[in-house]
């Protein structure tokens, strides 16, 4: 059984075949083009398809029995990266891409709107809504600067699943996937619902935000007549996307390893404590709903019981944190 992976960068899409243990058997890339110009940097999504269908079909062409052998295909992309689709599965808009800064000032109005939003989102998302290229500037930037656009929209789709939805003519996402739309609650791992009050507070169209599914699920399978345009089996599984810093945890092995551990430290410049340690999480990772864990490396301090994750934090400067009950020994 062979697999199929497809990162898609900034500047190159790239395609890897891959054996039953993981070994690259070949690879294939295609260059992306960018258009910036001001505050707007985006690309076509348009070409980011077809750079794959490229790469693929050249893998599949120059390797025809292990394609044939093909199972399952994953994706991953860099995030903060937005493909407006409409109701027949294709882009109406260029992919506002994660150095497209539009929109920034719909983020700093919900702070105007709800003197309570910066709190709310530190503590539920790990991250307040400060615009700074993040989708939830995207996606407040379509719906109220570009109208029309959003009138043909059905759907709002970061890259990967942009991706998935033209392997499989299905729209789906995850809560790493859409991290940056920054609605939802990253206290829950795996969690496969938006936070309402963070939807409600950002004025986000809910209608158009995709379907959350588990990070481990599948997404479904390959179209017929994309399968026949790829050269690989019908029936082929295409998996639940990863955003690239999801994708780089899951590289280093920790699911093949569950002894292999990571640690964060978070350093406060001038404190007295010696050593100064706001907090230092160290996980043990069990699946793949264990590779969020670097959600929490912001000043909001990290969740445990999370499914599929044990953790032990300890806590090294008092000065800098709160006592919390909810806080782990």
């Amino acid at each position: 059984m062979f697999a199929i992976g497809i990162d898609i960068g900034t500047t190159n899409v790239k395609v890897v075949l891959v054996d039953p243990d993981g070994t690259a058997i070949a690879d294939a890339s295609r260059a992306l083009t960018t258009r910036s110009e001001g505050p707007t940097t985006t690309q076509d999504p348009e070409a980011i398809w077809s750079a794959v269908r490229d790469a693929v079909r050249q893998i599949s062409s120059e390797h025809p029995a292990q394609a044939g052998e093909v199972r399952s295909i994953g994706v991953c992309s860099q995030y903060s990266s937005l493909v407006a689709v409409g109701r027949d599965g294709r882009a109406v808009s260029p992919v506002k891409l994660y150095l497209d800064t539009r929109g920034a000032d719909h983020c700093w109005a919900i702070l105007d709107r709800h003197p309570e939003a910066f709190g709310t989102w530190v503590d539920r998302h790990g991250i307040p809504p400060i615009g700074s290229g993040l989708t939830l500037s995207h996606l407040l930037h379509f719906q109220h600067d570009e109208p029309d656009v959003h009138a043909r929209t059905a759907v709002y789709l970061e890259v990967m699943d942009f991706v998935n939805q033209r392997l499989t003519g299905r729209a789906a996402a995850t809560q790493c996937t859409m991290f940056a739309s920054q609605l939802c609650d990253n206290r829950v791992v795996g969690t496969t619902t938006y936070d309402q009050d963070l939807v409600t507070m950002a004025g986000v169209d809910h209608d158009r935000l995709p379907p959350l599914i588990g990070m481990d699920e599948e997404v479904g399978g390959l179209l017929d007549d994309v399968a026949a345009d790829l050269g690989i089996p019908t029936g082929v599984v295409v998996m639940a996307a990863m955003n690239d810093t999801q994708a780089g945890a899951f590289a280093t092995g920790v699911l093949a390893d569950p002894a292999r551990r990571a640690e964060w430290w978070w350093e406060r410049p001038g404190c007295s404590s010696s050593p100064c340690r706001p907090w230092r999480s160290t996980w043990t990772t069990k699946c793949s709903r264990c590779l969020l864990p670097f959600l929490a490396a912001t000043p909001s301090w990290p969740r445990t019981g999370s499914r599929g994750a044990r953790s032990n934090v300890s806590w090294r400067c008092s000065r800098h944190r709160p006592e919390d009950p909810r806080r782990p020994p």
